[in-house]
């Protein structure tokens, strides 16, 4: 216990020492502004206000002129207001901004802690999750060799939702499968959809195979069954919830994915309002084809060479899985023999990279939002590899 408290005071000490000031702080504090206020001109003076008094005068111009189109929104509150529409979609994580903001915390503070302090409880729940099965020192060696591999340190002090969504999600599944807390864990995944909305991705497929391997593993006559059966109307109505969260998050703040994808990949938009270019296949396929091409060669000089975290968790994953659990885990998910194990929720990690790679194909660089989906990885081979024969099926479960 003792060397994961040294960890944790690590990691704050790193972190407040090396706050990562991104562009997102900006933002986030414009959106921080009360209501009353939130015209384009106070949330342009609040926010780059707020930075450049913490910033010095080289790190400040760092931040305003980089990339190219920051200069623009410097100069221009209407282009930096239309900006922040697209951060309207993570509406749990703009009120908690705007909550500690109406309680007199400095906004910039208030975003170091949001990263911060679901970094360190991420670690504490994995070794949590590992000490039940294994001796403390190899449960702290591998929280320690997660918090520097998954990019958590990194996460964990920038203007990103990324470590709270991390959180939510492995709060989720430890509920679910370690606790068996049917309903906690279903409204902090509902939940987990406000806070970042692609967790759907993983979400809504996972409810759904509760929901099935209950179905089909019920006593018959199953309607009555099903009716009966706490775990399976909390499952079925927590993924009729992230549904629905999701659908009305993304027509309440009118978003556009085409937007985002040409906004980052394509060519920087100084006015967001003013966007109209039409979806072209031509420009998808062409991005998607040419990251694809920097994930699969990883050639020194490829601007993504610096990162190979993805990889090394799919080997990671692929050497755990063995050829027992590559039988098991898919039979288990198409008829159902047995509950819903650790090992179906480390191989549905597999659908979300690849949705990622097609609606953001920038995962090399971007993989921060594969924090939560590493930590079951992780969690998964330790059980398989690490931990002792006695306890594996146990910690899998």
């Amino acid at each position: 216990m003792l060397a994961l408290i040294v960890h944790l005071v690590f990691m704050t000490v790193f972190v407040s020492n090396n706050p990562g000031y991104n562009w997102d702080f900006l933002a986030y504090i414009g959106l921080s502004v009360p209501a009353e206020h939130r015209d384009p001109e106070t949330m342009h003076e609040t926010a780059y206000g707020l930075m450049q008094e913490r910033l010095n005068e080289e790190q400040f111009s760092l931040l305003v002129a980089a990339p190219e189109s920051a200069r623009d929104l410097y100069e221009n509150p209407d282009h930096f207001a239309s900006h922040l529409e697209m951060f309207k979609i993570k509406p749990l994580y703009i009120l908690l901004v705007r909550t500690a903001t109406a309680l007199g915390v400095n906004p910039i503070d208030a975003l170091l802690w949001m990263s911060l302090l679901p970094g360190l409880l991420i670690c504490v729940l994995a070794f949590h999750w590992l000490r039940g099965h294994m001796s403390a020192g190899s449960s702290v060696a591998i929280v320690v060799l997660f918090s520097i591999c998954s990019r958590l340190l990194d996460v964990s002090r920038v203007a990103f939702p990324d470590a709270l969504s991390a959180l939510m999600l492995l709060a989720g599944i430890w509920c679910l499968l370690q606790r068996k807390w049917i309903t906690a864990g279903s409204i902090i995944w509902v939940l987990s959809i406000w806070v970042r909305t692609t967790n759907i991705l993983y979400v809504a497929p996972v409810m759904l195979l509760f929901c099935w391997n209950d179905y089909c593993r019920l006593p018959r006559p199953v309607l009555a069954n099903l009716l009966g059966s706490t775990r399976f109307l909390c499952c079925a109505t927590g993924l009729v919830l992230s549904i629905i969260s999701y659908f009305w998050i993304n027509i309440r703040y009118d978003y556009s994915w085409w937007l985002l994808f040409y906004h980052s990949f394509i060519e920087l938009q100084s006015d967001i309002s003013e966007f109209n270019e039409p979806f072209s296949f031509d420009l998808y396929f062409a991005e998607v084809i040419f990251r694809t091409k920097q994930l699969v060669t990883l050639m020194p000089g490829n601007p993504s060479f610096p990162t190979i975290r993805l990889p090394m968790f799919l080997l990671i994953l692929f050497i755990a899985m063995g050829r027992g659990e590559w039988i098991r885990a898919p039979l288990n998910i198409v008829r159902p023999y047995r509950d819903v194990s650790l090992a179906e929720a480390a191989l549905f990690c597999l659908p979300v990279f690849v949705a990622f790679l097609l609606l953001f194909p920038q995962i090399l660089i971007l993989d921060r939002f594969f924090v939560p989906f590493y930590a079951i990885i992780i969690l998964f081979a330790s059980s398989r590899i690490l931990a002792p024969k006695a306890n594996s099926e146990t910690i899998a479960q």
